[in-house]
């Protein structure tokens, strides 16, 4: 399919990338690139606004009732967002918060997953939940605005994928104030520079270790990772910015088009 489209790519005025690391990632392929421009998939307007006011919806008692809690008050809530699927890092995921769930026993795993593979979500139920001790939950009937509820109310957003593109869930979790941990795979490392994520390689201990450092910061430096990820996004992925970046894009291309 790439080496379909590869003849269309090379004449192509511009390409358009999410990251750099997405261009970094083409040039490997071999591709020459034409000029690239780096713009962001946006925040959806119809989200833009409630996803920006997560304090507004945040409600840690349904978070709670999912793990049977009557409260998450002095708990860490590590939510998995994406489908479920082995690429999804899913698997090193579960691995690595056992491990973890050894030396912090405050912590809990929720999985909200669209059902992508039967085997692995039967893996997880039979050799993963049934001793967690009720600390991991795996939902795959909660969508939509539900799982945005549930997502806001979590204290970190894990997806340590093997492949990703550039990634509509953690756009919506950095939307909604909610730290995250990714890997490197999800092309969006700048943000440990920024100290507004943190990125770790995809192996399970590598994921135990982003884990553990997580777990060891304070509420202050917790909130400085979330703040710091929102202004990335109001400053690159709002849907006025993206907008005003393509619309610039096309008037500079059509401005120096010339008929061949």
């Amino acid at each position: 399919m790439f080496f379909s489209c590869k003849k269309i790519l090379i004449k192509a005025s511009c390409l358009i990338y999410g990251t750099q690391e997405e261009i970094d990632n083409s040039i490997k392929t071999g591709l020459t690139l034409p000029e690239t421009k780096i713009i962001a998939n946006p925040v959806s307007y119809s989200d833009f606004e409630l996803l920006c006011s997560a304090e507004k919806y945040a409600d840690r008692q349904n978070l709670a009732k999912l793990f049977n809690e009557e409260s998450l008050e002095e708990n860490l809530v590590l939510t998995f967002f994406s489908r479920i699927n082995y690429k999804k890092g899913l698997w090193d995921l579960c691995l690595s918060f056992l491990e973890c769930l050894k030396k912090h026993n405050n912590i809990k795993l929720l999985i909200i997953g669209l059902r992508d593979d039967n085997d692995l979500e039967l893996k997880i139920k039979d050799e993963i939940i049934p001793i967690s001790s009720n600390n991991v939950v795996m939902r795959s009937d909660i969508s939509g605005i539900q799982a945005k509820y549930l997502l806001a109310s979590s204290d970190l957003f894990v997806l340590p994928s093997y492949q990703e593109g550039f990634s509509t869930a953690v756009v919506e979790a950095m939307s909604l104030q909610v730290p995250v941990l990714l890997s490197r795979n999800c092309n969006m490392s700048f943000l440990e520079t920024l100290n507004a994520g943190i990125i770790t390689d995809v192996d399970a201990k590598a994921i135990s270790n982003g884990i553990d450092k997580f777990v060891g910061l304070s509420a202050v430096q917790r909130k400085g990772l979330a703040d710091e990820a929102f202004d990335w996004i109001t400053k690159n992925a709002s849907p006025s910015t993206v907008a005003f970046k393509l619309d610039e894009l096309y008037n500079q291309k059509v401005k120096n088009y010339k008929l061949t």
